[in-house]
């Protein structure tokens, strides 16, 4: 997770990890900096409960829905038939998020996640897409020195 273009949380896992399953742990390590006032994520960290944690913390949930659950017939009609299943927080965006996208957007600056791909462009730019370590518990200090690496060139 980032904060003002500087890595706060790092998290390496396998390929048979998720990315959603590692949100809790990352958002602990941003909590430890200072309490955002709103996080912004991919559908990848889209789940009840990264919903209703945030919510629960007082952090407005900018999370893109995975997929517009509304069928197209109660759009017009606006009858919103999206059942809650356990986070009326997610319902809302999901809702607001199928009405109008683009406000949806507007509304979170949804937009300002370009930072994190921008993050993601340079350190890949910087130290190549690859590791060179072969032992996993390697891969994860070598990531992590890079990480660290990456924090220092960008706060000279």
């Amino acid at each position: 997770m980032l904060g003002k273009k500087k890595l706060l949380a790092l998290r390496v896992t396998d390929e048979k990890q998720g990315d959603n399953s590692e949100f809790k742990n990352l958002l602990s390590r941003v909590l430890e900096a200072g309490k955002p006032s709103k996080v912004l994520a991919d559908s990848a960290y889209d789940s009840r409960e990264n919903f209703n944690l945030l919510a629960s913390l007082g952090i407005v949930p900018g999370i893109k829905p995975r997929k517009v659950e509304i069928p197209k017939g109660l759009r017009k009609r606006k009858r919103l038939g999206v059942k809650a299943r356990g986070s009326v927080v997610r319902k809302k965006s999901v809702i607001e998020y199928s009405l109008n996208p683009k406000e949806w957007k507007r509304k979170l600056e949804y937009g300002g996640r370009w930072v994190a791909e921008i993050f993601f462009s340079a350190f890949k730019r910087i130290f190549g897409e690859y590791v060179r370590a072969r032992r996993f518990e390697n891969m994860v200090n070598e990531l992590m020195i890079k990480a660290m690496l990456y924090n220092l060139f960008i706060s000279l």
